[in-house]
């Protein structure tokens, strides 16, 4: 995705996915973004 030109993509996915990927791996995301996927 980084060699991509695009400046803005779409994730499309399970919401349980996303939240179980961002809680096991969104540990050292800037805080604003933490904040946002730590919301329940």
């Amino acid at each position: 995705l980084w060699t991509r030109k695009e400046k803005e993509i779409a994730v499309v996915t399970h919401s349980g996915f996303l939240v179980h990927t961002l809680r096991m791996f969104g540990n050292d995301c800037d805080p604003i973004v933490k904040e946002e996927i730590s919301r329940p």
